[in-house]
């Protein structure tokens, strides 16, 4: 048993460690997303530790804990505002959802049962296919205004309830990052909304890192008072990689820590395993933005759910 123990604890050790190097390479971006699963496991070692005499793994073990944890909540974020219901009265508010429907599902059905429900302002879809952009058809009367990006493997769209004076649909940068691009008038304080679907994890991890440079790069030229990043970004508000992201674009986080993925490891038996989920759909806006709410949807059948975000302008 104690040399079980020692295995885990060794594994900790090294693979916290990398995580927490920030030596910016495609392992260590991909670790820094477990913060939290490794404050879980050195929390759990240091219990384990103590009861089996082993004072070096029960020290080393919560050491690693409370670092994790702290930096798991350093993060630059943009907060949800404390005066809600001013904000609701001063002036028109708006709501932003950003769903990955992931397209080995069938969710179109539930997807537009619920948006016939919730009616956001602005829904950011990822992993749609044609087939799902035809049955989307259902919501124009909803959302007359709409862009689909369906080049090489891009599969975003965006529907609006307002209408748009530019929109730009198409794979971004060297590394084809589906994107959408939308500017809205005057009306609307001169939105700008990015929606978005960046690399897969696991040996793409490299390529994501890229692409998100060069979208940070692009961003900060357009950067301006009202501007929103919506969409997948399979990263964690508290990785090296999307702080990075952060720091260049000028873009933040809003709102606190909302976990959307995987759904399916929730539906097996229905058992709730929070802390095994992960937050990588986002909304990352300018600082003085004015969040008033985030929350996130059901199950709609996806492995994701839907985040909401209710903001004004």
């Amino acid at each position: 048993m104690k040399t079980l123990i020692q295995t885990v604890y060794w594994l900790l050790l090294i693979l916290s460690c990398a995580g927490l190097s920030h030596l910016r390479q495609p392992i260590t971006d991909m670790l820094s997303n477990f913060y939290l699963h490794f404050c879980l496991v050195g929390i759990l070692l240091f219990f384990i530790g103590l009861h089996w005499r082993l004072p070096r793994t029960a020290i080393v073990s919560i050491a690693i804990a409370t670092i994790c944890i702290g930096l798991a909540f350093n993060y630059d974020r943009i907060s949800i505002d404390d005066k809600r219901g001013e904000a609701h009265a001063a002036s028109q508010t708006y709501t932003i959802m950003t769903f990955n429907a992931w397209e080995q599902a069938k969710t179109m059905d539930k997807l537009i049962a619920f948006l016939r429900t919730e009616q956001p302002d602005f829904v950011v879809l990822q992993e749609i296919t044609v087939k799902d952009w035809r049955a989307l058809k259902a919501l124009q009367t909803l959302y007359p205004f709409s862009a689909y990006c369906d080049d090489w493997l891009c599969g975003v769209a965006l529907l609006s309830k307002h209408k748009w004076t530019s929109i730009q649909s198409k794979n971004f940068g060297p590394h084809n990052l589906p994107l959408i691009t939308a500017s809205f008038p005057d009306a609307l304080q001169g939105l700008k909304l990015f929606a978005t679907h960046s690399a897969r994890p696991h040996w793409k991890y490299s390529t994501q890192r890229e692409q998100f440079e060069h979208l940070a790069n692009y961003l900060k030229e357009k950067n301006q008072s009202s501007t929103i990043l919506a969409g997948d970004l399979n990263t964690t508000i508290f990785s090296t990689l999307l702080k990075d992201f952060s720091s260049i674009s000028g873009l933040k986080p809003a709102g606190t820590l909302t976990n959307t993925w995987p759904q399916r490891l929730r539906q097996m038996g229905y058992m709730k395993l929070p802390f095994l989920q992960l937050g990588i759909d986002h909304f990352l806006v300018n600082p003085g933005f004015h969040i008033l709410d985030k929350w996130r949807g059901p199950d709609l059948g996806s492995d994701h759910r839907p985040l909401l975000l209710k903001f004004k302008l």
